[in-house]
């Protein structure tokens, strides 16, 4: 069966409060170990990895096995050094043209705006979205 059958299977079940209580608690948990199971096998993948790897000429690595390969895929980013970056624009004259500034709102300071009256709960009405999430969680109950 394919995970997407098994999907589906699962979300077509109806299930009652009491079962999703217990399915729920129940994935959570399997959730959360799984996680550590599998941070705890790429520790040992990475080990092999250092071991027996084998590097392509793109700078993949690839690790063979008789039921597949493990591929550890190169990825690279550039990330702009403001420390160097900043006196070469500068001295080249187009820094103006290539810098943008966001506004940093400092929430503390509109507090106190707030605080005072300079800023009116009408006009926080309108400065403010209120977003609202929810997290479910699981809580046996307690016999009393």
């Amino acid at each position: 069966m394919k995970e997407k059958d098994l999907v589906e299977v699962v979300a077509s079940e109806k299930l009652s409060l009491d079962e999703l209580y217990e399915q729920y608690t129940t994935y959570t948990k399997m959730e959360s170990e799984l996680k550590k199971k599998k941070a705890n096998l790429k520790e040992q993948i990475d080990a092999y990895f250092e071991e027996q790897g084998k590097q392509d000429n793109v700078g993949n690595y690839w690790l063979e096995t008789e039921r597949g390969n493990f591929k550890k895929e190169i990825r690279t980013q550039q990330v702009l050094n403001p420390t160097y970056a900043d006196p070469i624009l500068r001295r080249l004259m187009i820094f103006d043209k290539v810098v943008t500034y966001e506004p940093v709102y400092d929430l503390d300071i509109i507090k106190n705006y707030i605080a005072d009256g300079t800023i009116t709960s009408d006009l926080v009405d309108k400065m403010f979205e209120t977003k609202v999430s929810y997290a479910t969680k699981t809580q046996k109950k307690t016999v009393s």
